[in-house]
């Protein structure tokens, strides 16, 4: 079924529908439109690539405990 017509019968339910299920439709939407991405397709890109790399072993990574330790060992002192 292509959107169009999907579109069209959307319309015509919601039109009909009665107000709790134009409620119940409208939060579905709702939380599905908060839930999309906001990264842009360059900060995407990134990602996948350091992911790849990540998940190949191509990357030397730390635990977080290893991180805090290197950040208090090289903070600077005011």
């Amino acid at each position: 079924m292509n959107t169009a017509i999907i579109r069209e019968q959307l319309h015509q339910y919601i039109n009909n529908a009665d107000d709790h299920t134009i409620e119940a439709i409208f939060t579905l939407l709702q939380s599905d439109m908060a839930n999309k991405s906001t990264y842009s397709d360059e900060e995407l890109k990134a990602f996948y690539e350091r992911r790849e790399k990540y998940m190949s072993g191509n990357t030397t990574t730390y635990s977080a405990e290893e991180a805090h330790d290197y950040i208090r060992k090289n903070r600077k002192q005011p």
